[in-house]
């Protein structure tokens, strides 16, 4: 039988270990009562190659939820602020497709790679444009993964979690940015942390409303921006 999912280390998040503490614990349940889920991200994604356990995956799970109470607050340049009720939207010409996935292979980076890489370097080009530094600059961005299987494309509500990502905006050289977004996607692409965001979402959504306003505002202090291709 399948070992029981493991408790959320105590401390693990320091003050915010008691706020996180029953989030990790519910999500542990979660684990061994959708374990197919999990059992396939876990062999296909993130250990490729190794067994599914359940105790360990719950103890990841513990692991992530740390790593994000964690975080450092974000860089406070001035793409952070209040949100406000004004909305802009803005469109840039349009880019072939082709083009960019031909210039990835020629690159070996995937579209990702090349569309933070770009974004990044217009983040850096716009606070330069307004006086700012940016040696050294950095910025996180929040990418939502999409983890709905293709058999479910069709399905109602929404599947996706989240990945943190931190934009080197600082660097100047583009293929040197190019390739430094690249070497820290692939870190999170062994990640638990596109599931266990979407886990903890889920979640809280069961939780009192003190503590769902307490691990939001903390997620919010945590990046300046969303950057997403999932279609929806």
């Amino acid at each position: 039988p399948a070992a029981e999912p493991a408790a959320a280390e105590p401390g693990a998040a320091g003050p915010w270990a008691e706020v996180l503490a029953p989030v990790a614990n519910a999500m542990a349940g979660a684990i061994r009562m959708s374990g197919a889920s999990w059992e396939k991200y876990w062999s296909l994604v993130a250990n490729p190659g190794q067994a599914f356990d359940y105790a360990r995956a719950a103890a990841s799970v513990g692991l992530e939820l740390a790593h994000l109470a964690t975080l450092a607050d974000d860089a406070p340049t001035r793409f952070k602020g209040k949100p406000g009720t004004v909305k802009r939207v803005a469109w840039s010409a349009p880019m072939p497709l082709a083009e960019i996935k031909a210039l990835g292979r020629s690159l070996g980076c995937s579209v990702n790679d090349l569309l933070l890489s770009s974004v990044a370097g217009a983040l850096r080009g716009y606070l330069a444009g307004k006086g700012d530094a940016t040696e050294g600059v950095e910025i996180r961005a929040m990418v939502p993964v999409n983890l709905r299987e293709a058999a479910d494309a069709g399905g109602l509500g929404n599947r996706f979690g989240l990945v943190e990502v931190v934009l080197p905006v600082g660097i100047e050289n583009p293929l040197e940015r190019l390739y430094e977004v690249k070497r820290r996607m692939g870190q999170k692409k062994k990640s638990l942390q596109a599931p266990v965001t979407f886990g903890l979402l889920s979640v809280l959504g069961l939780m009192p409303k003190v503590v769902q306003e307490q691990v939001l505002d903390l997620l919010a202090r945590k990046a300046t921006a969303v950057m997403t291709n999932v279609p929806g």
